[in-house]
């Protein structure tokens, strides 16, 4: 990845930075955590606003939170069988395949990989 980097390893009480992630913390102290939710998230929601066909499986999987359900909600995603939903926006499918087919992780997947990937992923 074009990264220069050395691994070093420390032993116990030289490890400073490790040693104060495992400290206990003192009775009253406040520990909080951060969650990171993706900008194409909040698209991926955004989506399902003009999608009348969408907007009828969120209420049913708004309704139906059994586990054998098909269609689940987390987050405010629809998921079919695990695939998030897109709804019917066809600049974030451009984008979503774009972002698949040119990911700087993979490098460049092809069709048939984009593809594949984006059955994987999503419905």
């Amino acid at each position: 990845m074009g990264l220069d980097y050395s691994i070093q390893y420390k032993k116990g009480k030289e490890n400073v930075a490790v040693d104060a992630l495992f400290r206990c913390h003192e009775e009253g102290s406040l520990i909080t955590i951060t969650i990171l939710v993706p900008e194409w998230f909040q698209e991926i929601i955004a989506s399902y606003e003009g999608d009348e066909k969408v907007k009828a499986l969120l209420e049913r999987a708004a309704i139906n939170r059994d586990e054998g359900e098909e269609y689940s909600l987390v987050g405010g995603l629809l998921r079919y069988q695990g695939r998030l939903v897109v709804g019917n926006n066809g600049e974030l499918k451009r984008k979503i395949i774009q972002s698949l087919h040119e990911s700087a992780i993979r490098g460049h997947l092809g069709v048939q990989n984009t593809y594949l990937k984006m059955k994987q992923l999503f419905f």
